[in-house]
């Protein structure tokens, strides 16, 4: 008897046990489709947005959260900062018209939202090391033949 209740003691420790680690299990789960839900929720404003919004400032007001606190949280859970994932966005814009339209330099700078197409030839030589009618020629001869 005294060894059956000493079983039902280890059983009934080992259920509580695994009914906390099961708990703390889905805590964490959820935790990360929170932090999922936000990084995705960032991610679709950029691609709505990257056209008109270049701070992290409009980004972090949208989200109802600091500047500091956005650029923390997307640079822990991505490895990028908020400004990195809108100028990637911006550069994957640029590089598509020049790739795939006729529209100028000056045209695009424009359609991208660039004030003076001078600031967007240093910001694309600035990320991607040559100019946009460099990258535009070099696709064009690898990709096109023109």
């Amino acid at each position: 008897v005294l060894r059956e209740e000493l079983i039902r003691a280890y059983l009934s420790i080992l259920l509580i046990d695994a009914e906390r680690l099961l708990s703390v299990t889905e805590v964490v789960s959820e935790q990360k489709q929170v932090v999922h839900n936000r990084v995705k929720t960032f991610r679709k404003l950029v691609e709505d947005y990257f056209l008109e919004w270049r701070s992290v400032s409009e980004y972090a007001a949208k989200l109802n959260l600091t500047s500091k606190t956005l650029t923390q949280f997307i640079k822990k859970n991505t490895g990028l900062t908020p400004i990195e994932h809108i100028n990637n966005r911006v550069l994957i814009e640029g590089k598509r018209l020049l790739m795939n339209t006729d529209l100028s330099v000056k045209e695009i700078s424009f359609s991208l939202s660039f004030d003076d197409p001078a600031y967007f030839g240093r910001f694309f030589k600035r990320h991607e090391k040559t100019t946009p009618q460099l990258f535009r020629q070099h696709m064009r001869k690898k990709y096109h033949n023109k």
